[in-house]
C-alpha cells in the first residue's frame, strides 16, 4: 500500500490535481489541515468542507484536523503540523510506504515507481515553479527542492517528518514539482505570505494595484531575488519542453501556465526584477520603484520612473560580486603562500 499524505491550506484545485494525477499509484490520501495558519491566524477547514461535498472521494481521501492551539510560536506550529501527520501515518499505516510533503510538493509518477524498489526513507527531488506552472526558478538555492519525504520505515523517520534531515535522495530519471503560489491572485499571494511561519516576509508592496501582473508579464520573482544567483528571473518553459508532470498539469488546468507568444527581452526582465526587488524594501528609491510598477503602461516609461531603483540594485549586485571576487582572490593567495 502507498499512502499519499500532505499538509494543506486552501488550495482545493491543486489538491484535486494531485489526487487525480497519482490516483492509480496511491491507495489512500491523507490531508492534514488546521483551524490556525502557521502564523496563528484563524481559518476555515477548507478541505473538511470540500470532502463533505464529494462522497465519491471519501473512501480513498481522508481529512484529519490538526490542533495547533497550544503552540505559541510560528515555527512550532509548522513543525507540530508535520509531526502530527508523521505520527498519524505511523499509528495507522506503519506497514505501508508513504509520501509526506506539503500539498504543493508533488512527486512525479516515475519517482513513486522507483521508490518501490528502495528499502530506506528518502527525499525526492523537485523543480521549483512560482505562480505559473512553467515559471521555473533558476538560482541554485531554490531551483532544486528536495524536502518532500518518501517513508519506508516509519519507526526510523527523524523528527519534523525528516524534512530537514539529511536523508538519501531518491535516484530517478524524473523529478517532481514544487508549485509555490500556483495560480494565485495578488490577494491570495498576500494571504499566503501572512499565513507563513516565515514572519520576516514583507507584504506591504502587495497593496500595489498590479504588482503580481507586472511580475507575471516579465516572468520575475515576486519575492525580490535580484541579488541571488538567478537574479530573480524565471526560466519560462515552453510547451514543447514540458516534462510529463507538466503535460498532465496542462491538460488539467491550462490557466496555471503562462504561454505568451513572446517573452520580453532578457534585459527588460532584468530591469523588472531589479525594480521588484527594490520595491519590496524600505530604502532610497523604493517609492519610485513602487510607482513605476503601479503606473506601468505598455511603453518603456516605467523604466525611467524606476531608474534610481534599478541603478541601486545593479550597483549593489556589482559591489557584492566584486567583494566575492576579492575574497576568493585573497583566499587563493593565502593558500598559495601556505604551500
Amino acid at each position: 500500500m502507498i499512502v499519499d499524505s500532505f499538509l494543506a491550506f486552501n488550495e482545493i484545485e491543486l489538491a484535486r490535481f494531485r489526487i487525480n494525477y497519482l490516483w492509480e499509484l496511491t491507495d489512500r490520501v491523507i490531508i492534514g489541515e488546521s483551524r490556525l495558519t502557521h502564523s496563528g491566524i484563524q481559518k476555515p477547514l477548507y478541505f473538511t468542507e470540500w470532502i463533505a461535498a464529494h462522497p465519491e472521494l471519501q473512501e480513498k481521501v481522508k481529512i484529519v484536523e490538526i490542533k495547533l492551539d497550544h503552540f505559541k510560536v510560528n515555527w512550532d506550529r509548522e513543525i507540530g503540523s508535520r509531526e502530527f501527520l508523521q505520527n498519524y501515518l505511523k499509528e495507522n499505516f506503519e506497514n505501508s510506504r508513504a509520501i509526506l510533503s506539503d500539498l504543493d510538493e508533488i512527486p512525479a509518477k516515475q519517482q513513486i515507481l522507483d521508490f518501490l524498489s528502495v528499502r530506506t526513507n528518502v527525499h525526492f527531488r523537485m523543480n521549483t515553479y512560482f505562480r505559473r506552472a512553467n515559471f521555473a526558478l533558476r538560482d541554485s538555492g531554490h531551483r532544486l527542492w528536495n524536502h518532500g519525504v518518501m517513508i519506508y520505515d516509519h519507526s526510523s523517520l527523524p523528527e519534523n517528518g525528516g524534512r530537514y534531515t539529511k536523508l538519501p535522495v531518491l535516484n530517478s530519471y524524473e523529478v517532481g514539482g514544487h508549485f509555490s503560489y500556483l495560480g494565485m491572485s495578488q490577494d491570495q499571494v498576500s494571504l499566503k505570505l501572512k499565513s507563513f511561519a516565515h514572519s520576516e516576509l514583507e507584504t506591504t508592496h502587495l497593496n500595489l494595484s498590479n504588482f503580481i501582473d507586472f511580475c507575471d508579464e516579465f516572468g520575475v520573482d515576486h519575492l525580490g531575488r535580484f541579488q541571488d544567483q538567478g537574479m530573480g528571473v524565471f526560466e519560462v518553459k515552453r510547451k514543447e519542453t514540458f516534462p510529463k508532470l507538466l503535460q498532465d498539469m496542462y491538460s488539467f488546468k491550462p490557466s496555471w501556465f503562462h504561454l505568451a507568444e513572446e517573452t520580453p527581452h532578457f534585459l527588460m526582465r532584468l530591469f523588472a526584477s531589479a525594480t521588484v526587488s527594490h520595491a519590496i524594501k524600505n530604502m532610497a528609491g523604493s517609492t519610485s520603484a513602487r510607482y513605476a510598477i503601479s503606473k506601468r503602461n505598455k511603453n518603456l516609461s516605467w523604466i525611467y520612473k524606476a531608474k534610481l531603483a534599478i541603478f541601486l540594485q545593479i550597483g549593489r549586485k556589482i559591489m557584492r560580486a566584486s567583494a566575492e571576487w576579492v575574497k576568493k582572490f585573497f583566499n587563493r593567495k593565502h593558500f598559495e603562500r601556505g604551500q
